[in-house]
């Protein structure tokens, strides 16, 4: 009965590695994407939050480049800054990010960033 017990925990261990492992390399492929999200989702708060300061074209440069830094699959017609007649900025941007398993097991992630902020006036 001893050995049993012991085969038992040999493979309880077994199985809690594997299953570590599989979460450990989910996260290694998973965790990028979201934070190119955050980087990105930061830059724009930012960069809006200057908008009082910048041109708008200043600020779809600004963000365009961040994107391109992050590696984004972003073109610069995707980001979208629009003035509503009550002094509100309206920005929006989306992207989809394939991550690549194994065994040909892909999926798409899809982003986006929707943000809209009350204009101060400009001078």
């Amino acid at each position: 009965m001893s050995l049993n017990a012991k085969g038992g925990s040999k493979v309880s261990v077994l199985l809690f590695i594997m299953v570590a492992t599989v979460a450990i390399y989910i996260a290694i492929k998973i965790v990028p994407p979201y934070q190119e999200y955050y980087a990105m989702e930061d830059e724009v708060s930012t960069q809006l939050r200057m908008s009082t300061i910048n041109s708008d074209e200043v600020i779809l440069d600004d963000l365009y480049a961040k994107a391109q830094e992050l590696e984004l699959p972003v073109a610069k017609e995707d980001i979208s800054l629009v003035h509503e007649e009550d002094g509100s900025i309206m920005f929006s941007m989306a992207w989809v990010r394939e991550v690549d398993f194994r065994y040909g097991i892909k999926r798409e992630f899809p982003f986006s960033i929707d943000f809209t902020t009350k204009a101060k006036n400009k001078e």
